[in-house]
């Protein structure tokens, strides 16, 4: 141990060290993490809802995971999925691909708010510290990143 020098003229102090990760500007990770967030808690709150009416459904016939398709069909309905009705009285399989437009606030609220929190940082300070190209492909990308697995799972079906 005697033998080990030093390889840098000045040492970084714990104090110095932890200004300049508090001063960090948070970048596209947090944009990723907003627009991840935002993507799971408005496909939490259908889900929820979904599961509630399942349960209280006098003929719960197709199980818990029939009723998870189902939100995540509902999820996609509400960003402009078009969706396949089979069990139609006819036989014929029924597109519905109009959404009630109150199922598309909540996404949008959603994602306006990931935005301007991954753009605006803290609150209090004078400059945005995410230029707003990074912020808004970040979040895009993390509410992608949910998106994704969620149709590929609603792909399966009921």
């Amino acid at each position: 141990m005697a033998g080990v020098t030093q390889t840098t003229a000045r040492r970084s102090t714990p104090d110095a060290l932890l200004t300049r990760v508090r001063d960090r500007s948070p970048g596209m990770g947090a944009a990723l993490l907003g627009g991840a967030l935002a993507a799971v808690l408005g496909l939490a709150a259908l889900t929820v809802l979904v599961t509630l009416l399942w349960i209280s459904s006098p003929y719960p016939d197709s199980g818990p995971g029939g009723a998870l398709h189902v939100a995540a069909s509902v999820w996609l309905l509400a960003h402009g999925g078009e969706l396949l009705r089979t069990d139609t009285l006819t036989g014929v399989p029924a597109p519905i691909g109009v959404p009630p437009l109150l199922l598309l606030a909540l996404p949008v609220w959603l994602l306006r708010r990931a935005a301007r929190d991954a753009a605006d940082g803290e609150a209090g300070d004078e400059a945005p510290l995410v230029p707003g190209r990074t912020a808004w492909s970040g979040v895009v990308l993390g509410y992608l990143a949910v998106a994704a697995p969620t149709a590929l799972y609603a792909a399966g079906g009921a």
